[in-house]
């Protein structure tokens, strides 16, 4: 041994050893810090933006040099966070892309001329076409529109004073009056007020039971569902929770789903 040779006792080799170990634990603790601090500035940009622009990557370039970081241990963080954002981004895709029937399912009695005019704005039908199709609710208002519209056009009616139903688009499937309760639905979180963040996450967890980590994926990657096929009144209870605490939600009948996949 080295330490034989230099003819040095256990009682001098002892403290330089310690010191040495001391310095590379040191070492390895400020590293695995810089590796989180990468971690988390990583996480924002492509929760800000999944991909990533020139000068984003260009940021975490200089980052990565600044801190020291190997390439090997960049991937290692990298390739788990850019998987799971790719499914959040490909679920919010698939809302954002899907279309929408909006219905009109009633009004209240002193409100019809109000629902009237709102049906008309939205439709552009004449008086006598859009009088027929009040009274004869339930009745499709908008068919096949991108889910802005069809929010926006059931805030419309609502204000007015008439009640609204939303469905993913199906042309196979007809509205049918007498089924309305045994209909099943997702429950779409849009967003939330700004300081109410904390709020919609807790109720988000309440209602799905996702831990700390993926239920704040979801409310920072609406529009996200919450819920998907349950009943109405499970649907309507889990809107008014959210909303309570600051959640813009929107309730969607899925003509996709079988009653048999009720939940």
């Amino acid at each position: 041994m080295l330490q034989e040779l230099l003819g040095l006792r256990d009682t001098d080799v002892l403290p330089i050893k310690q010191e040495v170990e001391a310095q590379l634990a040191q070492k390895s603790e400020s590293y695995q810090q810089n590796l989180a601090q990468y971690k988390q500035v990583f996480t924002e940009a492509i929760q800000r933006e999944f991909t990533l622009n020139q000068q984003a990557l260009q940021d975490l370039e200089n980052l990565q040099r600044s801190l020291g970081l190997k390439d090997e241990d960049i991937t290692r963080v990298e390739q788990p966070l850019l998987q799971q954002a790719e499914i959040i981004y490909q679920e919010k895709v698939e809302y954002e892309n899907k279309t929408y029937d909006v219905i009109l399912q009633g009004f209240q009695a002193n409100k019809k001329i109000a629902v009237l005019k709102a049906v008309r704005d939205l439709t552009g039908l004449a008086l006598k076409e859009a009088k027929d199709l009040v009274e004869s609710t339930p009745k499709l208002v908008k068919k096949g529109i991108d889910l802005k519209a069809a929010e926006e056009a059931q805030k419309l009616i609502e204000v007015a004073g008439g009640k609204v139903v939303v469905r993913y688009e199906s042309s196979s499937v007809i509205w049918e009056e007498d089924e309305t309760e045994d209909k099943i639905y997702d429950v779409i979180l849009q967003g939330f007020q700004a300081d109410k963040k904390i709020a919609v996450l807790k109720a988000v967890r309440d209602l799905t039971g996702l831990a700390l980590k993926e239920a704040k994926d979801l409310v920072e990657s609406t529009p996200k569902p919450v819920k998907k096929a349950i009943n109405r009144k499970a649907a309507e209870e889990a809107k008014k929770l959210i909303e309570v605490k600051g959640g813009k939600v929107l309730v969607i009948i899925n003509v996709n789903y079988q009653h048999s996949d009720l939940r």
